[in-house]
């Protein structure tokens, strides 16, 4: 048996490859993409973000961000479930979770165990969807208030969860009907607040309630405007605190609020004016973006624990440089910069191009060639450019070309050899069916007939091959295109393909199988120079956006790469990254999961769950077994390596599990079970069930 070790693996050293598993899209980036909820687990002392559809549980330990795999509520063979509220029962010591296995079916109630979450099945489970949430003292029970009933219309039921039943509760008073109303316990006055919440099709409301276990008070209080926002509780201020959020105009708050108990007072600042989610950690604010950004409330104050970089992707100019594995993306805003993405966004630079939307951007000289745009500032209203800058990779130089296309926006650029080729856009007078070449430093007009229709954001590739630049789709007025067409060096050529992509504006990139565009649903068009060739493409998630995205092909990992509008990485893996885990083990039935996911390149976390400071022995093996040594108790891993360790003062040990970005490693198959010495049936072990990880990448 091989001793386990984590920065290069003698177990992974074994594998000399296995079955590829299907084709599907795969987030680059470990970190939550959309979260819903935001919730503190004392138990494990760590914070939980939860995205609503399709649901996954994240968990924040300090530095990161990790993915709970498998998380152990009940999924579709389709669809994932969706959370439809999440809190926490401190009589219990258990995060609750409302969730619906399949979207639109009867929700289910789930309690946080060991890492991941326990179905439970109380006689009802509350059919509502984004209520208030908040711990009752008084009746030692988790509260929801409020949301969005089956009938799709707001609701002002009440349910009590007692960690085994929901109970409906019907007090005098209470809240009119409301969807998101922000809810959280004041323990230094033992009441629950509630304020506002919103109506279907309707503005915020502004009103502050406060519940004593009985019933519902209303307060007559000036202060925060009406607006969706989210609560916490402050330990060391002693008070509910009120943190940003949208107002009637849909415009994002900076302001938080402390709750007195009779009225708002203002109270500092948020980092930015913006939508947070809030919970308490037991001794402060913590607040959290929907992208995983967290702060954690200092006073009156705020400190970053956590900042996930992005720029600004609506409508900038990008493209991925010729080796495919590095965008380069010129943010639109006034005062934005220059940034590259390699699975990971990386700022450089804030001079160059002022600000600008519908820029266009494509391979020259070894950086980057970058035309046009509409004038961000609007100053004066519809301002558009033809200027012409270079980017170098270290900085942005204006050219001074000799002639230039006329202003435009939103037109199509991409590098053909040493020749950058430009067509269509959108000019003060009108939409373009003008076609440029952009070599040597110099712009030329030229002239086709026939030529494609006046458009603007079509979709363009370089057959490196046969040395043809081929052009699909965009848009003309409302109207989206689907037409086909090619560009030899001198005249575009209409193609008449008896099978036809779908109408859009979709990603293209040049690949070792001709020209590839993958559109929305899973859709995959391969363009042979005559005809196009549709497959399909399976996704463990919902995929990229990919109308519109940027779209590469890495030579070395021999991938498609794509980020979408809202700046999410995905790949096309040819071995998808997988989690299985099965039973509860033995004995004192101590659990292990995967926080992360196996993926080349990747250092996820065995979490192992049992005991507190107890002595761990973790197996590795490329094959599974079935050994029994007890009454029920099976060995089900091979012992090709061993792990030896043991768990805190919670019950908890992560072992980081190092993959080598190998490409042989894809498809390989891990079996990891551990057994925790706590006095069970085995020597005076435990077993966990076993978890198999199928290395993806």
């Amino acid at each position: 048996m091989r001793p386990f070790s984590a920065p290069l693996s003698p177990l992974l050293a074994l594998a000399l490859g296995g079955p590829a598993l299907a084709q599907a899209w795969w987030p680059t980036e470990a970190a939550p993409a959309d979260l819903s909820h935001l919730v503190y687990d004392a138990a494990a002392q760590r914070l939980l973000g939860l995205v609503a559809y399709p649901q996954q549980t994240w968990s924040f330990d300090g530095s990161r961000w990790r993915l709970h795999q498998p998380d152990g509520l009940a999924r579709g063979t389709v669809q994932r479930p969706t959370t439809q509220l999440a809190g926490y029962d401190e009589a219990r010591g258990t995060a609750v979770l409302v969730a619906s296995a399949v979207q639109w079916t009867p929700a289910r109630t789930y309690v946080s165990h060991r890492g991941g979450w326990r179905g439970i099945t109380p006689t009802s489970t509350p059919q509502v969807d984004s209520p208030g949430v908040a711990f009752d003292p008084l009746l030692n029970r988790l509260l929801c208030f409020g949301g969005s009933a089956a009938s799709g219309w707001e609701t002002d039921a009440m349910s009590a969860w007692d960690g085994t039943t929901w109970t409906s509760l019907q007090p005098t008073n209470r809240p009119s009907p409301r969807v998101a109303p922000a809810m959280a316990l004041d323990r230094n006055r033992g009441r629950v607040v509630l304020f506002g919440g919103h109506g279907q099709f309707q503005p915020p409301l502004g009103d502050t309630w406060e519940w004593n276990g009985t019933d519902w008070t209303q307060f007559s209080t000036s202060g925060p405007s009406p607006r969706s926002t989210s609560l916490a509780y402050d330990a060391a201020r002693q008070c509910v605190v009120m943190v940003g959020g949208y107002d009637a105009s849909y415009l994002a708050r900076a302001e938080t609020f402390e709750w007195s108990g009779s009225q708002w007072l203002p109270s500092g600042p948020l980092p930015r004016p913006m939508h947070v989610l809030a919970c308490s950690d037991a001794s402060t604010v913590v607040v959290g973006t929907a992208r995983g950004d967290l702060w954690r409330r200092s006073g009156t104050g705020w400190t970053a624990l956590h900042r996930v970089l992005r720029p600004e992707l609506y409508s900038a100019a990008r493209a991925f440089e010729p080796n495919g594995s590095t965008l380069v993306l010129r943010e639109p805003q006034v005062g934005g910069g220059t940034w590259t993405w390699s699975g990971s966004w990386q700022f450089h630079s804030s001079g160059g191009p002022s600000g600008r939307y519908g820029a266009a951007m494509a391979p020259y000289a070894g950086g980057m060639l970058l035309f046009g745009g509409l004038d961000a500032a609007y100053l004066p209203l519809w301002a558009l450019f033809d200027e012409t800058w270079h980017w170098n990779g270290a900085g942005w130089a204006r050219l001074q070309p000799s002639q230039a296309p006329t202003a435009r926006f939103e037109h199509s650029l991409v590098a053909a050899g040493s020749t950058v080729l430009l067509f269509g856009g959108r000019t003060i007078q009108g939409e373009s069916d003008e076609t440029w070449t952009f070599q040597a430093g110099a712009w030329a007009l030229q002239m086709s007939a026939p030529a494609p229709s006046p458009r603007r954001q079509a979709s363009l590739a370089y057959d490196a091959a046969r040395q043809r630049v081929v052009l699909f789709g965009g848009m003309s007025q409302s109207q989206l295109l689907g037409d086909t067409w090619e560009w030899d060096g001198a005249i575009w050529q209409a193609t008449t393909p008896t099978l036809q992509p779908p109408a859009g504006i979709w990603p293209m990139a040049h690949t070792p199988n001709g020209v590839a565009m993958p559109t929305d649903g899973g859709g995959f068009w391969t363009w042979t120079g005559a005809n196009w060739l549709s497959s399909s493409v399976g996704s463990s998630s919902l995929g990229p956006r990919l109308e519109p995205a940027a779209m590469g092909f890495d030579v070395a990992q021999q991938r498609l790469r794509v980020v979408d509008q809202l700046g999410d990485g995905h790949e096309l893996l040819v071995a998808l990254p997988l989690v299985a885990g099965s039973g509860s083990g033995c004995g004192s039935g101590p659990e292990v999961r995967l926080l992360g996911e196996p993926r080349l390149g990747s250092a996820p976390l065995v979490h192992c769950a049992g005991a507190s400071n107890a002595a761990v022995f973790t197996l590795y093996g490329l094959s599974a077994a079935s050994v029994p040594w007890a009454p029920s108790c099976f060995q089900q891993a091979a012992g090709d390596a061993l792990h030896f360790g043991s768990t805190n003062a919670l019950g908890q040990l992560d072992i980081p599990f190092v993959i080598p970005a190998v490409t042989a490693l894809r498809g390989v198959q891990v079996h990891v079970q551990s057994a925790v010495v706590d006095g069970g049936p085995v020597f005076g072990a435990s077993l966990t069930g076993p978890l198999t990880l199928s290395i993806g990448g």
